[in-house]
């Protein structure tokens, strides 16, 4: 008889985890389209108040510590690194495009997440070391996708300045232009 006790209170037991599980993914869920749905009311010219932003990118966290597993998680992750690039804090962007890399190959952003994580540290943190490492394995595993060339380029960039930049921008235009000049000096016969 105490274990027909123990099983029905061992299953009573599970069925209320599961029911607060389910009842704190939807209540989570719920946080997360409420703070959307406020978000998405600004228009292009009105940025969101940073605060309002990072309640988002807190409550996207919260749910994927919570729901690692669940399908919308990487998607909460790559938002809330977004967002967290767009608002000035970069390391916490490095840190969410860094768990999709590490926990979601398979997600259809996975590629993205990968040279954003590059981008951040290139553009934001100034890490020229690990912007090159993280250009260049975005280049080895994705060699075939989009941003690859524009990774190429920026890894020819890093360190230098905008002025040196600049500067051999000028020359390349300069040189292009004679040769332009040389060519048409032979045409024109």
């Amino acid at each position: 008889m105490k274990t027909y006790w123990r099983t029905i209170i061992t299953f009573l037991v599970s069925a209320i985890f599961m029911v607060s599980c389910s009842n704190q993914e939807q209540d989570m869920l719920n946080d997360i389209a409420a703070l959307e749905n406020k978000i998405a009311q600004f228009d292009g010219d009105d940025l969101p108040d940073k605060d309002l932003v990072m309640d988002l990118v807190e409550a996207y966290d919260n749910f994927a510590q919570a729901f690692p597993e669940h399908a919308q998680t990487p998607d909460f992750l790559f938002e809330a690194g977004r967002y967290c690039m767009s608002y000035n804090e970069p390391h916490k962007a490095v840190a969410f495009f860094e768990r999709i890399v590490n926990n979601y190959p398979d997600y259809e952003k996975h590629p993205d997440s990968y040279f954003l994580k590059a981008f951040v540290y290139d553009s934001k943190l100034n890490n020229i070391p690990q912007a090159r490492l993280n250009y260049e394995k975005f280049i080895e595993m994705y060699p075939d996708h989009e941003m690859a060339n524009e990774a190429s380029l920026l890894i020819d960039l890093l360190g230098r300045s905008l002025d040196d930049i600049i500067a051999d921008f000028e020359r390349m235009n300069l040189e292009d232009a004679h040769e332009d000049s040389e060519s048409s000096d032979y045409t024109e016969d």
